[in-house]
């Protein structure tokens, strides 16, 4: 008997039982949808988080320093870039930023859901992902000069000047800013660096006004940097560098905090990672349900179907004949639930990743989780329908053929 003749037999023996074979393919279809469900929407937070760090150097770290307020010393951004030339070992470069709210005006028209930020001439070294497109970045004499000039993102290009805005005029908090500078476009990017329009450090410090913060009683002003360390084996070094230079300043009220976007990512991954293991753990428990259901039912159905494992002996069939016969009835029940399952998790983890906003599309579904589920399916089928099929194949005719 060839292996069409045993797909042909399971089908019917499932036609035969339906409501049984229902019942059977139940927990495999929750536990695969699961699965499926469960692996796609971790690809796509991978992936979100993945597109969102590699916009970023691997030694670039986020520090922000808090002078007490009742202190005279100051440490200010230019200190900063004094520390990082004097430690070129261990820093690369620094810039200090700052977000000018109130978005940004041409004409009549107003454009707030486009972003200024202050930065300084380094800022263009911070990621590997931001290029010129034409004209020029910002420069130290813009800074030191506090020039009424900008560089603009691809979006704010596209958005404000219909792609022709060297040279062109931006209206930011009452002040006209030349453009002399175009970002090429990021690609992927949610207006992180496409949508803003990056003025002199110097000019965005003046258009918003410090707040002190209150932490333990004590009033702190905050200033942010993003810091680039000379390699990520540096990274401790330059936090170490910048923290000593605080404490000399600002003594035992000194307050700083940092974080490296390396780690940053490395530590969502795992956050992502371990989350993912104890759903899938819970969706296993559901699986092995399902499993066990498979074995129960054929368990069932081979006390039921004795007269007929008895005369298919009776004309010749082999102990493996009868053997693959019910293997393939349980992997057809578990293919047929885990195709269901899959396709079901399919429609959740689209839902899901649409909700979280991850980018997963329909198009562009990852291959490597459909089939590990797939896997699973046949898997379960072959593992629990293995000890029923053992026991039919091992039944004699007289044992098969006598009555109950």
């Amino acid at each position: 008997m060839d292996v069409r003749q045993y797909f042909v037999m399971a089908v019917k023996n499932l036609q035969a039982n339906k409501l049984r074979f229902a019942q059977t393919m139940l927990g495999l279809v929750i536990g695969v949808a699961a699965v499926t469900a469960i692996l796609i929407v971790q690809q796509g937070m991978v992936n979100s988080i993945n597109a969102m760090y590699q916009e970023y150097s691997p030694s670039l770290m986020f520090m922000a320093t808090y002078r007490p307020a009742d202190s005279s010393k100051e440490f200010t951004p230019e200190d900063m870039e004094k520390l990082a030339a004097a430690n070129p070992e261990y820093i690369k470069g620094v810039s200090p930023f700052n977000f000018v709210p109130g978005g940004m005006k041409r004409g009549d028209q107003v454009f707030d859901e486009l972003g200024v930020m202050g930065v300084n001439e380094q800022f263009l070294d911070m990621s590997p992902v931001l290029h010129l497109a034409e004209g020029r970045f910002l420069q130290p004499m813009d800074i030191d000069r506090e020039q009424n000039v900008c560089v603009v993102g691809n979006l704010v290009a596209q958005e404000v000047f219909a792609g022709e805005a060297l040279g062109q005029t931006l209206r930011i908090q009452g002040y006209d800013y030349t453009v002399v500078g175009v970002l090429a476009d990021v690609v992927d990017d949610s207006e992180q660096f496409n949508g803003v329009a990056y003025i002199p450090y110097s000019n965005a410090k003046k258009m918003t006004t410090s707040q002190p913060f209150t932490w333990n009683g004590v009033d702190y002003y905050v200033a942010s940097y993003y810091v680039n360390a000379n390699g990520m084996e540096n990274i401790p070094n330059a936090r170490e560098t910048v923290y000593t230079a605080l404490e000399e300043v600002w003594g035992e009220n000194c307050m700083f905090q940092s974080f490296s976007f390396r780690y940053k990512r490395e530590s969502e991954l795992t956050a992502v990672d371990d989350m993912a293991k104890k759903m899938l753990a819970a969706a296993g428990v559901v699986l092995l349900v399902g499993g066990v259901g498979i074995m129960n039912v054929l368990l069932a159905a081979v006390a039921e179907r004795k007269p007929e494992i008895g005369l298919r002996k009776a004309f010749g069939a082999r102990r493996q004949d009868i053997r693959w016969q019910f293997i393939i009835e349980a992997a057809s029940t578990s293919l047929i639930g885990g195709l269901i399952g899959i396709i079901l998790g399919i429609i959740a983890s689209i839902v899901a990743c649409q909700t979280l906003m991850l980018p997963v599309k329909m198009q562009g579904l990852p291959l490597l989780p459909i089939l590990a589920a797939f896997t699973v399916t046949v898997a379960v089928g072959l593992i629990f329908g293995a000890y029923p099929a053992a026991k039919a194949a091992k039944m004699e005719i007289v044992q098969a053929l006598r009555p109950e």
